[in-house]
């Protein structure tokens, strides 16, 4: 996730919301609600289907409780083919997945070996993190563009592990760990080093348990490019500026330009859960990977809502929890 993800109090993006949609609030940074309730989309008596599933037996607009806009003037006319090709990392799951946020950092480092190995130990169903590439081109498991005010692309991995106080791990390491272990959710950080990292990932792990995402657009669709069989996702609504109105309209209304880049997911912030994102990427079969939810009103909201295929969180061992307790109701 972006470096204004849930971890910081009170997101860029939550600002812009609070001064601009009445009835906008946050609760210590998490619990995220508006003035008129959300009714969310499940099953009575029953748990609740995939997105894909639902829209291929009965119709978006009829699967979800209240759809009455029509978004297909923001797109284009090219089909998603989200509703197909998702079916391979969501399977036949009637839950949301719980993806840990960079790892467990219980006891451990984020991103690194430890942190992905206690997500295992916990039952996630999926781990996040991201990779960079280092000055000598090693594909690393790390968040921050910068470590002590120079680039990661400047430094050598022994040189970051000098300055940040711990070795990050090599993408091919972290996949040794983890395949046939867990799913993975790899996030792009940059752009020109797309076609080492599918290279690496096609020789390493399973597609159909993997998913890459990106907020930059072009590393979506090279990812997709290089790597046709692998699922990709289009992350959105990571702050930015609050005069750039374009970027704000660009994450309510995402569809048309995730359907451009093709990619097979949308991962929005939790924050533009309850402003219609979630209906409208429900409505183009675009099943969601919602991020960085940690309250656990939020968990539980989400956990059976058919339309988010994965609850990306920092506290992945309650999230379990949480989401078995909520698709036994």
């Amino acid at each position: 996730m972006s470096e204004g993800d849930a971890r910081s109090p009170r997101p860029r993006l939550h600002l812009f919301l609070s001064c601009s949609i009445p009835g906008w609030r946050t609760n210590a940074g998490h619990d995220a609600r508006r003035r008129h309730r959300f009714v969310g989309n499940r099953q009575k008596g029953g748990h609740p289907w995939p997105v894909a599933k639902a829209s291929a037996r009965t119709g978006a607009a009829s699967v979800l409780r209240g759809e009455g806009e029509d978004d297909h003037w923001l797109t284009d006319a090219t089909p998603t083919v989200a509703g197909r090709s998702a079916q391979g990392i969501l399977r036949d799951m009637t839950r949301a997945m719980v993806a840990a946020h960079r790892g467990v950092a219980t006891g451990a480092a984020e991103n690194t070996i430890a942190a992905f190995s206690n997500a295992i130990d916990v039952g996630a169903d999926m781990i996040e993190f991201d990779v960079r590439s280092t000055g000598e081109g090693e594909l690393i498991a790390f968040h921050d563009a910068q470590v002590r005010g120079v680039p990661v692309g400047a430094l050598s991995r022994a040189e970051i592990a000098a300055a940040a106080g711990v070795l990050p791990p090599l993408l091919t390491e972290v996949l040794a760990v983890c395949a046939g272990r867990i799913r993975l959710d790899v996030e792009l950080k940059e752009d020109g080093y797309v076609a080492d990292v599918m290279a690496v990932l096609r020789a390493g792990f399973d597609p159909g348990q993997l998913v890459v995402t990106s907020f930059l657009p072009a590393v979506v669709a090279q990812a997709k490019d290089v790597y046709p069989e692998v699922k990709t996702g289009l992350l959105i609504g990571d702050g930015g500026s609050l005069l750039d109105l374009a970027a704000r309209f660009g994450e309510l209304y995402p569809v048309g330009l995730a359907r451009r880049v093709r990619a097979d997911y949308l991962a929005p912030h939790y924050g533009l859960a309850p402003l219609g994102v979630l209906r409208r990427a429900a409505a183009a079969g675009l099943p969601c990977l919602l991020w960085t939810v940690n309250s656990p009103a939020l968990i539980s909201r989400y956990a059976t809502d058919p339309r988010v295929a994965a609850i990306i969180t920092d506290v992945a061992a309650e999230a379990v929890a949480i989401v078995a307790a909520a698709a036994g109701r």
